[in-house]
């Protein structure tokens, strides 16, 4: 029976030629519009997602009261790192980095593949374990202990060195430092908050002048900082051990508290007012859902205004089924199967379609590997003003 069902539905298909098209067309472009849209909605969803400690992740934010409002900085001292540390057991460990920039990676002798231009950061030793990366060569935990060790992605070392292995190679940075390859990563996905293509180590950084001054001054909020928690640890406990450091370190010019905000919620949760979480990306994400439902929607409803607009035609081929004996159980079993299989249909061309533009639409989206400008507010000690440090990353 179910095959005979089946089979009248193709054969209906078939004999409706210009109906099934627009049919099956039509509601497969609405599916089409509303995987896209989905697969976008997910992708902002599970930012970050991949990382292991994705639920112990946190950033270490400040929170700033002047000119009658308060601000919130993703920028802290140099400082805090070690006093955090010393201050609270539930802390594992501490990442520090700059915020990432072009460098230029060149091998002496190979001219061919001198003069690369990549972005990456000056991180700690922590940085590795803390965010997970897979390591394909190296220990994460020892890969930027010393002064002048780098760590590639997978990708930057194979444009390098090739096939040759990249391990404790030589690899010259901004033409100026020699750096040894202590470690290889597999390349960071694109829905990560934190992009790079190599990393080095965070104490070649102090090496520079204005770091070295900045290293015991709580003034000077220039630094990415982020903290890993014990499993099952209360960030709300680390908080009120940590909150007025500023202060207990003379910080009372302007009032300034430590608060941590967690890794789940950097990419769409970045939107702060007066010192508070107001949303940012979620936003987006929540309209763009709604949109995909009321085109899958409106896509089913003018697939049963057309199933409508036929009911007077098909009136006759009721009447003659009835007349032999048709059952009013079998009429419908009979409709509901040719729904059953326009809309099968309709699916695999919808998903083939989202297939085939799927390349074009995440260049329109810009979920293609492109930087972008952002533009992060800082405190600066040095200058004791408020100003826009902008600079190059994901």
């Amino acid at each position: 029976m179910l095959q005979n069902y089946i089979r009248i539905a193709f054969r209906t298909l078939t004999k409706n030629k210009v109906y099934s098209l627009i049919n099956i067309f039509g509601f497969a472009i609405g599916l089409t519009c509303t995987l896209l849209i989905l697969l976008w909605v997910n992708d902002e969803r599970t930012f970050d997602a991949w990382m292991p400690k994705y639920d112990r992740v946190f950033r270490l934010m400040t929170r700033a009261t002047y000119g009658g409002s308060v601000n919130v900085w993703n920028a802290n001292p140099i400082p805090s790192v070690e006093a955090i540390k010393e201050l609270s057991n539930e802390v594992v460990d501490i990442a520090i980095t700059d915020w990432g920039s072009d460098h230029l990676l060149a091998i002496n002798g190979r001219q061919d593949r001198s003069g690369v231009k990549k972005h990456g950061h000056y991180a700690n030793e922590a940085f590795l374990p803390m965010f997970g990366n897979k390591m394909i060569q190296g220990d994460a935990k020892m890969a930027l202990n010393d002064l002048k060790s780098i760590v590639l992605t997978e990708s930057t070392a194979k444009m390098l060195f090739g096939n040759e292995d990249p391990m404790d190679k030589t690899v010259r940075f901004d033409d100026n430092e020699e750096l040894k390859v202590t470690g290889v990563v597999e390349d960071v996905p694109e829905n990560s908050s934190v992009k790079f293509d190599f990393l080095v180590s965070f104490k070649l950084f102090e090496n520079e002048p204005w770091v070295k001054r900045a290293k015991d001054r709580w003034d000077f909020h220039s630094w990415p900082i982020y903290v890993e928690l014990r499993d099952k640890a209360d960030a709300a406990v680390v908080v009120s051990k940590i909150f007025d450091l500023p202060a207990k370190h003379g910080q009372t010019e302007i009032k300034k508290e430590f608060f941590l905000h967690p890794l789940s919620r950097w990419h769409l949760y970045s939107k702060f007012e007066n010192g508070e979480e107001t949303g940012g990306m979620i936003e987006y994400v929540r309209t763009f859902a709604i949109i995909a439902g009321l085109v899958l929607f409106i896509a089913c409803v003018n697939f049963m205004n057309l199933a409508t607009a036929r009911a007077e035609k098909r009136a006759v081929e009721v009447g003659v089924r009835k007349s032999v004996g048709s059952r009013r159980s079998d009429l419908m079993s009979q409709f509901i199967w040719e729904s059953i299989v326009t809309t099968f249909i309709a699916c695999i061309v919808g998903m083939l379609f989202a297939q085939i533009l799927l390349p074009f639409y995440n260049e329109l989206v810009s979920k293609a590997a492109v930087d972008t400008l952002h533009i992060v507010e800082v405190y600066c000690g040095m200058c004791g003003d408020d100003f826009r440090c902008w600079y190059f990353g994901r």
